[in-house]
Formats: C-alpha cells, sequence, structure tokens
C-alpha cells in the first residue's frame, strides 16, 4: 500500500536477482551477506517463498540493529 522510493546499487540488483532465480539455500546464504535494506525490501515483495522471507526479516533486524549501534556509538 503506498509507494517506497528504492534505490539499490547495480551489485545489490544483481543480488535480489541471484535469489529470485536460485534455490532456497543458495537465496539464504546471499541474503545473510546483504547490506543494502532497498535490495531486502525488493525480494521481500517478489519472492514468496517463506524461508526466503523469513531471512530477509532476520536480516533486515541484525541491520537496524547494527545501524542503532553505530549511531549510539556515534553519540558518545
Amino acid at each position: 500500500e503506498g509507494e517506497l522510493d528504492c534505490h539499490p546499487t547495480q551489485e545489490s540488483l544483481q543480488q535480489v536477482f541471484d535469489v529470485l532465480q536460485g534455490n532456497v539455500l543458495t537465496a539464504e546464504t546471499t541474503i545473510n551477506v546483504m547490506t543494502d535494506p532497498d535490495a531486502l525490501i525488493l525480494i521481500d515483495v517478489c519472492d514468496s517463498r517463506k524461508s526466503v522471507k523469513a531471512a530477509v526479516k532476520e536480516r533486515g533486524l541484525q541491520l537496524a540493529e547494527d545501524h542503532a549501534t553505530t549511531e549510539e556509538a556515534g553519540e558518545n
């Protein structure tokens, strides 16, 4: 619902296609090293596999936690 601006890098976009075209194990491995939240959003929207969606959610939470930790360290 609504619009979302996504600006994935060329490398991230390639990772999105690798995930969409690969098997579940390959997809999960690729997702676990991704750092672009926009690419994770694209995968979540485009891939209906439950295990892939779970991997995207977990990786997104990790990135958010890392971001919060980095911001907190910058404030000190």
